[in-house]
């Protein structure tokens, strides 16, 4: 696997979208995450910020 050399900066925004421009992080059928366009319909792009995970 390859990475870009150069860092990239994505944004949580207020919406709970991961963003940069209007890419958007994806998981796709609960997949790995994907690059899409953002679409704002939240589902598969919305993600949530919390301090402290509860993990099972």
């Amino acid at each position: 696997m390859t990475l870009n050399a150069f860092p990239q900066f994505w944004l949580l925004s207020k919406e709970g979208e991961f963003r940069r421009d209007d890419t958007c992080w994806d998981t796709p059928d609960g997949a790995k995450v994907k690059l899409y366009p953002c679409h704002t319909s939240k589902g598969n792009q919305l993600f949530e910020y919390r301090e402290v995970w509860d993990l099972p």
